[in-house]
């Protein structure tokens, strides 16, 4: 089931029946720009495709869903670098979209 909201916060479900279901981001943008089906993704993952305009954006006047993002981690106090840049790296994807 696919949730959306319009402009006037009215939700909608879309029932989608699939054939392959995946939960690999780089298969499911394959197959999508080969012409076989739909996909539903965060729009900086297909930011290049929509721009060369090898994807199209469907259901422009619907609203996506928020999706909550958590970073749970031991301690301030001695954060690993790795960490940090990740951590800032969300933020910074928070902040820009």
């Amino acid at each position: 089931m696919w949730d959306y909201m319009d402009k006037a916060s009215n939700q909608t479900s879309v029932d989608v029946h699939q054939r392959i279901c995946s939960n690999n981001t780089e298969m499911s943008l394959a197959l999508v720009c080969n012409g076989d089906g739909i996909i539903r993704l965060p729009e900086f993952y297909i930011e290049q495709q929509i721009k060369t305009e090898e994807l199209i954006l469907l259901f422009e006047d619907y609203v996506f869903p928020m999706v909550d993002v958590y970073a749970l981690y031991p301690t301030r106090k001695h954060l690993a670098s790795k960490v940090r840049c990740f951590l800032d790296l969300i933020d910074e994807m928070v902040v820009k979209h």
